[in-house]
């Protein structure tokens, strides 16, 4: 799963770290357009479609039928890892920023 988290580019890892700390830990579910929106930043909407068809495609989060997102718990707990290693680095290189 780390393998596959280190061959996403910069704004794939943050928008799995996005899904992963902030969508997709509460009992809601997240709709993939809905989600699309919340992610879209000043960049074009293709990055924030592409960037999560790539995160599926390598089995870091599935969309349901009804097309919702989600991760297996296993992955969210390794992200969350992810995030208190890089959250003890310096503000100017922590992935969230905290």
């Amino acid at each position: 799963m780390k393998l596959s988290y280190d061959d996403l580019d910069r704004k794939e890892q943050q928008i799995f770290l996005d899904l992963a700390c902030f969508f997709l830990t509460s009992t809601i579910k997240v709709n993939v357009d809905k989600l699309k929106s919340l992610l879209k930043d000043n960049e074009d909407n293709n990055s924030v479609f592409f960037g999560l068809e790539r995160l599926k495609d390598k089995a870091l989060i599935t969309f349901s039928e009804d097309n919702f997102v989600s991760m297996h718990d296993s992955i969210q707990e390794m992200v969350w890892e992810i995030v208190r290693r890089e959250s003890s680095l310096p503000v100017n290189q922590s992935v969230v920023g905290f």
